[in-house]
């Protein structure tokens, strides 16, 4: 399952008159596996419920429920239906179908090495100097283009004279994102395979130049090295509490605060000014309907012609098209997935090596934070999107197999 992510979307085949692509046909098929997982589970008194098991299917209806008050119904079963797709049954199938937490270490180890394996065959991309090299092969097997308003201009597919490298995703920045994930996973592996993979990973990110998964990896060393140092009850709520502080404080005394954060922290200062009119223009269109959104037929009728449809942020995108409560489920699904801590001890009573369990678990946490930051400047769609269930749904699976009931913070 975890390697159809890694598959370009323009590879898809006609099912019953749907273009379907080969992730989704996956998913379709994983879908009724994955209530049939979650049935042993119950049946066998083995289920534990984690928060994230009631803001998944939340999240999902609300996909379809807001959409329809502005496209209908018929629309936003077809067009919201796939989005819920993508994301839910990803994370019910990660969730579920592990049986116990060897099960899911495989999974996850399984998805490092495909995340290597993609940071490798992306500098395909930069050494033969053709963008989105993966992608047209694909295209010319199947004849399907797909849909490429999220792809951003040409001038942005270049850094310091070079392609930006995108590999099997979407985007150079999508590319960029993965990897830092990838870079992350590299904590809980062990020996040779951290060097070649962290390697992998390491490569996908330089060639896709992209400056916010950069800063986000450095943030999760920032984290890390805070985690190791600082070891009283409470730190991760003092960290936060701290972070927000500091932000609002320079927020309310900058004159003009995202400019300055955007300018200096992004390689390219115009990409910064570009997403400041997005955030201007698209935010007009949030705040005529806050509760459920535009629609997604045309979900940003508030941007001046002259502006491309994209929108370089996931929260941002969300609350165009479902609405603000839709963007807060999307946010609330993936954190609640990391709500109980995992120890050494209780994953050894479940025949799964205790240091591997912790620190993958800690891994997947990590990457639910970097995905919240990155989420104000990325927008995750195609295969990437499916990304994100995937690892919501492995970090609940870790806690399905930890033998503390109740959520313990450490």
């Amino acid at each position: 399952m975890v390697f159809v992510i890694f598959i370009p979307d323009e590879l898809s085949f006609a099912l019953f008159g749907l273009r379907l692509t080969v992730a989704r046909l996956v998913l379709l098929v994983l879908a009724p596996c994955a209530l049939i997982a979650y049935g042993r589970l119950i049946g066998a008194g083995r289920y534990r419920f984690v928060l994230s098991d009631l803001f998944m299917p939340l999240a999902g209806l609300w996909m379809i429920f807001a959409p329809s008050t502005a496209d209908g119904l018929s629309e936003a079963l077809v067009k919201g239906g796939v989005i819920a797709l993508d994301f839910v049954v990803a994370y019910a199938a990660m969730r579920a179908i592990p049986q116990n937490g060897r099960q899911t270490e495989a999974l996850v180890k399984s998805l490092c090495a495909g995340l290597a394996v993609a940071g490798y065959v992306s500098t395909l991309d930069p050494l033969t100097g053709t963008p989105f090299l993966l992608h047209a092969w694909a295209l010319a097997i199947s004849g399907y283009q797909f849909d490429t308003t999220m792809s951003g201009s040409a001038e942005d597919l270049f850094r310091f004279g070079l392609i930006r490298a995108s590999g099997p995703f979407g985007h150079p920045i999508l590319l960029g994102t993965a990897m830092a994930y990838g870079l992350v996973f590299t904590y809980a592996l062990r020996g040779t395979l951290r060097v070649v993979w962290g390697v992998g990973c390491a490569i996908g990110l330089v060639a896709s130049f992209s400056s916010a998964p950069l800063l986000a990896l450095t943030l999760a060393v920032a984290l890390a090295i805070y985690g190791k140092c600082v070891q009283f009850r409470g730190r991760w709520l003092l960290i936060f509490g701290v972070t927000i502080g500091i932000f609002v404080l320079f927020v309310m005394l900058h004159p003009a605060p995202f400019g300055w954060l955007l300018g200096h922290f992004l390689l390219n200062a115009q990409t910064g000014n570009y997403r400041l009119l997005i955030w201007q223009y698209a935010g007009e269109g949030v705040l005529a309907s806050p509760m459920m959104g535009m629609g997604l037929i045309d979900p940003y009728p508030t941007r001046p012609a002259w502006m491309a449809q994209t929108v370089d942020s996931i929260w941002l995108m969300s609350a165009m098209q479902f609405g603000i409560p839709g963007s807060i489920l999307i946010a609330s699904s993936i954190v609640s997935a990391c709500w109980a801590s995992v120890t050494e001890r209780e994953n050894q009573e479940d025949g799964l090596p205790g240091v591997d369990a912790e620190r993958m678990a800690k891994c997947l946490s990590m990457n639910a934070f970097l995905t919240i930051f990155l989420g104000f400047t990325v927008h995750f769609w195609g295969t990437s999107w499916i990304l994100l269930g995937l690892m919501a749904g492995l970090r609940a699976s870790f806690s399905q197999f930890s033998t503390s009931v109740r959520p313990r913070y450490r």
